[in-house]
């Protein structure tokens, strides 16, 4: 009895996997030219880990500012 609630334990386990968004939006501060980027990480129904900020860098492409948000989201995913 115990080994079968145990399986059905670890089973249930495999299914639970972190889900993460980003997103960034270029040039939003029109005074200084910084863009904003973000990233949300969630498990089932809740977050468990997210950022919000101005990237330090001034991006001259909007490419260039997804490729640095999405820097960002894959240090906190590791």
């Amino acid at each position: 009895m115990l080994a079968e609630v145990m399986s059905s334990y670890w089973e249930d386990l495999k299914k639970i996997r972190p889900h993460g968004f980003m997103d960034s939006d270029w040039g939003v501060d029109v005074d200084n030219c910084w863009s904003v980027s973000g990233y949300v990480f969630s498990l089932r129904c809740g977050a468990i880990s997210w950022s919000s900020k101005k990237q330090v860098t001034v991006a001259m492409l909007s490419t260039e500012v997804e490729y640095m948000a999405c820097c960002h989201a894959t240090k906190e995913a590791m």
